[in-house]
């Protein structure tokens, strides 16, 4: 049986005399690791941006969903005010004075319709405003919703499919 001389049979691949590792070697897994997190840093952001288009859909939807609640457990009627980059709900008291709250700002605009318009629930919680579609324009991203339907008696959210809002 042949003895190995001193230091070659406790040295591994990739590690010089002195056991470390080679400034080759170090260069060579960072250059790695700066391809790889460059990969998942476009990847991340492309699922934030769908992300956060997702939740502005979600959270428009429920502002619908409470303020018809509203309308109809307080037996006023309601009114969302929605613009290309905002939305703004408010109540017709029993006066008759309106009173509205601060405006919501949106990051993705509305792109359709493409004018400002005024939904109203009626004391019943019914919208008596014909609409058929609210669009978001959610830019190159492809999120699981980016519209919400509209009827008189209920909304739903979807995504859009050419010019018709799908149901989710």
């Amino acid at each position: 049986m042949e003895t190995a001389k001193s230091g070659q049979a406790q040295r591994g691949w990739g590690m010089d005399k002195s056991g470390g590792f080679t400034l080759v070697e170090l260069m060579a897994v960072i250059a790695i690791m700066a391809i790889l997190l460059a990969i998942a840093g476009i990847a991340g952001k492309r699922w934030m941006d769908q992300y956060y288009a997702e939740s502005e859909v979600k959270t428009m939807h429920t502002d619908l969903l409470q303020t018809r609640a509203k309308a109809m457990g307080q037996n006023l009627q309601y009114l969302v005010a929605v613009g290309p980059g905002s939305y703004q709900i408010g109540f017709i008291s029993d006066s008759g004075a309106t009173t509205w709250q601060t405006p919501i700002t949106l990051k993705y605009p509305i792109s359709s319709p493409t004018s400002s318009m005024t939904l109203t629930f009626d004391t019943k919680g019914l919208l008596s405003t014909p609409v058929s579609a609210i669009q978001f324009n959610t830019g190159t991203g492809k999120p699981e919703y980016d519209c919400l339907e509209l009827y008189e008696t209920r909304i739903n959210i979807g995504r859009m499919n050419g010019t018709t809002c799908v149901p989710r």
